[in-house]
């Protein structure tokens, strides 16, 4: 049975008041190798899923008030899917993956194919790891919070393909040949499907999917809707259920987009320090949940913890004034973040995130 935590999550994602705003931390290698005290990021980033594994247990068990985000998985950064279609992946000792794009001139992606999860690049290894963690999973993570139940987690379509043909190429050829842009897009969408799909048949079905889209918001409004948002669409269309919550990261500035994000059939979006909350709330109140709020930095690594309850409190009243509403980091938990201001994130939510159904207001 699912805790109060992972219930309070599900269902404000489905537009639920809940009697306590939950928080939701969205934590990748780099804080996780920081709080864990790992010497070297290889142990983390590395093909010794087993590490990794260990290393992200030790967090979420740290903080049982708290539903990690993806929580448990096979994070190798962002290479998965960009290893699958061909680019190369480095392995540093002290740094992330990186990436290099193989494609000599734009033109090569007209050979692109769409590839096997089962045969391409890291994507065996990345089942086979959740695999690993499924059968050593606690049984308490398992049950009362969720962790690994039909999860997926996936790059958007244009944060993949600028990966593969490369920023600066990417961008520009929405001028120079469009025609090619569509076709990546095409690759790209359809890779991340089958990726999902392949991810789910080993976690167990389809409960919680997670896509990280930024580059939208490096776009203008209208690009966004002629090259990204007919992809986005066919992605969330194809797996948008009652029973499947859907959260759409996307971490920079989106304001200028935000109309047509509250059209996607989405549960959650998970936005960025540079879009206000009173802002997205207004936009997409009544139709998506959304989380975030805090600054990463300037009020989570930087503020002290009585610093990070007052701007709990802000933002919960922005954005927590119905009973909707996940109190998160807007972006991911910053390696250095004060162990006490996580507590304080807690404290906040106990004294400011009770919502008030007579009053049908938050206490605040």
């Amino acid at each position: 049975m699912r805790n109060f935590v992972r219930m309070g999550f599900e269902r404000v994602a489905h537009l639920q008041k809940v009697d306590q705003i939950p928080i939701s931390l969205l934590a990748a290698g780099d804080f996780i190798i920081y709080f864990s005290k790992l010497t070297n990021q290889i142990d983390y980033w590395g093909k010794d899923y087993k590490k990794k594994f260990l290393a992200q247990i030790k967090l979420v068990k740290a903080f049982p008030e708290i539903l990690f985000l993806p929580g448990i998985w096979p994070d190798f950064n962002y290479t998965i899917e960009a290893s699958a279609l061909g680019c190369k992946i480095i392995f540093c000792e002290n740094a992330p993956p990186k990436i290099e794009s193989t494609l000599k001139r734009f033109e090569d992606i007209e050979h692109l194919e769409i590839p096997d999860p089962h045969k391409d690049g890291l994507m065996p290894l990345a089942l086979e790891a959740y695999q690993y963690m499924i059968d050593n999973l606690p049984i308490d993570l398992k049950n009362n919070y969720g962790y690994l139940d039909g999860l997926a987690v996936a790059m958007g379509p244009t944060d993949l393909a600028s990966l593969i043909a490369g920023y600066e190429r990417f961008f520009s050829n929405f001028y120079k040949n469009p025609d090619l842009i569509h076709h990546l897009m095409k690759i790209t969408t359809q890779t991340i499907i089958e990726w999902i799909e392949a991810q789910c048949d080993v976690t167990g079905g389809k409960r919680l999917i997670i896509l990280f889209e930024d580059s939208i918001s490096f776009v203008s409004k209208e690009q966004y809707l002629k090259f990204c948002n007919p992809y986005l669409k066919e992605i969330f269309e194809k797996f948008a259920s009652n029973d499947i919550i859907i959260l759409l990261h996307s971490c920079a500035n989106i304001t200028h987009i935000l109309s047509e994000l509250c059209k996607l059939p989405i549960n959650i979006l998970h936005y960025g320090p540079d879009v206000a909350t009173s802002r997205v709330k207004s936009a997409l109140k009544d139709k998506i949940c959304i989380m975030g709020g805090l600054s990463p930095y300037e009020e989570i690594v930087k503020g002290k913890p009585n610093d990070v309850i007052q701007a709990c409190k802000r933002v919960i009243k922005e954005g927590g004034y119905d009973g909707i509403f996940i109190l998160s980091i807007s972006g991911s938990i910053p390696a250095g973040t004060p162990i006490e201001n996580i507590q304080a994130m807690i404290e906040a939510s106990k004294l400011y995130g009770k919502y008030n159904y007579n009053n049908h207001k938050s206490f605040n």
